[in-house]
Order: C-alpha cells, then sequence, then structure tokens
C-alpha cells in the first residue's frame, strides 16, 4: 500500500479536484468515481463526497494513493 508524502495532500487540497473509486468486489476493478471535497487540517488530509455536504469529514488516511492492479 501507498502512503502520502507530505506534499501531496496540500496539494490535493489546492487543486480542488479529487476522485476517489473504490476496488470493486474483485478487489482489482475499480468503482464510480465519486468527486470529493478535501480539505487539510494541521497537516492531514480530510475526505466526504461532494455531493453529500451534510456527512462528517473523513481523515484522508483511510484514502491511499492509487496503485497499478498487479
Amino acid at each position: 500500500m501507498s502512503t502520502w508524502d507530505q506534499a501531496q495532500p496540500r496539494a490535493l487540497a489546492a487543486a480542488d479536484d479529487l476522485h476517489i473509486s473504490p476496488y470493486r468486489e474483485d478487489g482489482r476493478t475499480y468503482g464510480t468515481p465519486t468527486w470529493i471535497r478535501s480539505v487539510v487540517v494541521a497537516g492531514d488530509l480530510y475526505v466526504r463526497p461532494l455531493q453529500r455536504p451534510q456527512l462528517p469529514l473523513v481523515p484522508g488516511g483511510a484514502v491511499t494513493p492509487a496503485e497499478p492492479a498487479g
């Protein structure tokens, strides 16, 4: 599993253009992308779906950079 370097969360929040695609049940195929709102607080990335602003922000540590399926 990949981890974020220090600059990546800040770059994502500044770009304000993040889509997350969860893996499907097979663990190899990406699901439908969801547009995500991201913010950085005290160096930590937090995310939530853009279409559902009533949801709480989730620590971005649960989100990892994409890795090629092997």
